[in-house]
């Protein structure tokens, strides 16, 4: 480790393979504008929801370890 605390990095993360280049350089990974535009840009409630729970799914997939 770089830090004795954890370092976050999140700057126009937007994608699993954004999210899996920072994550290699980084303790955690941070999405806030993407995730807000695909909440925005749902039609409904349960659409925004299954949208961000995609969203959220693909970014925490791509930081998981490879087999």
């Amino acid at each position: 480790a770089v830090s004795p605390v954890p370092v976050m990095a999140g700057f126009g993360v937007s994608s699993p393979e954004m999210a899996r280049m920072v994550g290699s350089h980084a303790d955690g990974v941070v999405v806030g504008s993407k995730l807000i535009e695909t909440i925005a840009n749902a039609p409904d409630e349960t659409s925004a929801l299954t949208a961000a729970t995609d969203l959220v799914g693909s970014l925490a997939g791509a930081l998981q370890p490879t087999k």
